[in-house]
């Protein structure tokens, strides 16, 4: 069966269910070009409509183990879940002067976003863009947060830059930065095995992980005001930035010097066999030059 066919089966069970919606079959673009399938929920009177994605439940149906039966099941709970949390977006007023104190900033790849780049406003930097969110709830489980797009820029009456001042003050509050040694990360994921953890530290000397209390999009971090300069300076040269995900960056001294081709390809290597698709950041490496102070793209 096909997803489109999929796709048609549930919208009918579920507006056979749910007789007081308006049942629709919807596909989202997120991050790095991913393109999700979903049914939307519209309910009269309430402007905010949950839409349950349901391309994993596609994978389980195509692999045998689940029945459609049991999926629309599993949409049908999912919906009913979303209630209670959505009449948070649905309390949510999105006027400039109650969600300034939420809005914070976003690094992704501006070349495999370039279709919503389209409809929202941004800040260039290097091979990135900068988008702006509005964060709804954010704890130790994740964080959820809505787009700002061009209508909400529009409707705030704010240029991009006066929204990108606002939401470099929020972003280091909202998410404070975390830099630590790797090995010291290492060491506490494999706990008293004395021998991995002594080869982790050696293996990992002078290369830090650099992202935010939260851990959620926390290559953002580098771009905080002074944090890779002041940590060019603690290590006494220019430094070697490693895109790991929009989570985190991967820093060291730069030794390569000017070749950086197995750098890329190593990167390259991590996100096709460990990285989500969605959580790509880059695949080559970049470089903070301590006496310039200022980023540059490599590889």
């Amino acid at each position: 069966m096909t997803i489109e066919n999929f796709t048609n089966c549930i919208l009918k069970n579920m507006k056979q269910r749910f007789k007081d919606c308006d049942v629709i079959d919807t596909t989202t673009l997120k991050n790095n070009g991913i393109e999700l399938n979903g049914i939307v929920f519209n309910r009269e009177g309430v402007s905010i409509s949950p839409c349950i994605y349901i391309d994993d439940l596609y994978e389980k149906y195509d692999k045998g183990e689940v029945s459609l039966q049991q999926v629309c099941e599993e949409v049908s709970q999912r919906y009913d879940s979303s209630l209670d949390f959505d009449k948070e977006y649905t309390n949510l007023d999105v006027r400039l002067e109650n969600c300034r104190d939420r809005i914070i900033y976003k690094l992704i790849s501006y070349d495999d976003n370039e279709e919503m780049l389209k409809d929202i406003p941004y800040i260039p930097f290097l091979d990135f863009a900068i988008i702006m969110l509005v964060v709804v709830k954010i704890d130790k489980r994740g964080m959820h947060s809505i787009k700002v797009d061009n209508k909400l820029l529009e409707k705030w009456k704010v240029t991009i830059g006066e929204l990108y001042s606002i939401a470099k003050d929020n972003t280091m509050k909202i998410l404070p930065p975390k830099v630590k040694k790797l090995g010291s990360i290492m060491s506490e994921i494999l706990g008293e095995d004395y021998e991995l953890v002594e080869r982790a530290k050696e293996d990992s000397l002078n290369m830090y992980v650099v992202t935010n209390e939260f851990g959620i999009y926390g290559a953002s971090a580098i771009i905080y005001d002074h944090l890779i300069e002041e940590l060019a300076e603690r290590l006494g040269d220019d430094l070697l930035i490693l895109p790991s995900s929009i989570h985190e960056m991967l820093v060291m001294v730069d030794n390569n010097r000017g070749s950086y081709e197995v750098v890329s390809d190593m990167i390259r290597d991590i996100n096709d066999e460990f990285v989500d698709k969605e959580e790509i950041l880059s695949d080559h490496p970049y470089i903070y030059s301590r006496s310039k102070r200022k980023f540059l793209s490599v590889g």
